[in-house]
């Protein structure tokens, strides 16, 4: 079960990654950066809750 929400998040990513370059291909170099800057603080935030809910599985 574990490996299949595994899966689930990497599928989610690549989605998450085609979506990505697809909307940068119009825009400027700097709506790039802030966009690449945006995307990277919701991933750091989506990659600590993860592992904080991996944390509390392994508790149970």
């Amino acid at each position: 079960m574990e490996a299949i929400k595994d899966y689930d998040y990497i599928a989610e990513a690549r989605k998450a990654k085609a979506e990505s370059a697809a909307r940068m291909r119009g825009m400027s170099v700097r709506k790039k950066i802030r966009y690449l800057r945006k995307v990277s603080r919701e991933f750091e935030k989506e990659e600590r809750e993860y592992h904080r809910r991996q944390q509390q599985e392994s508790l149970k």
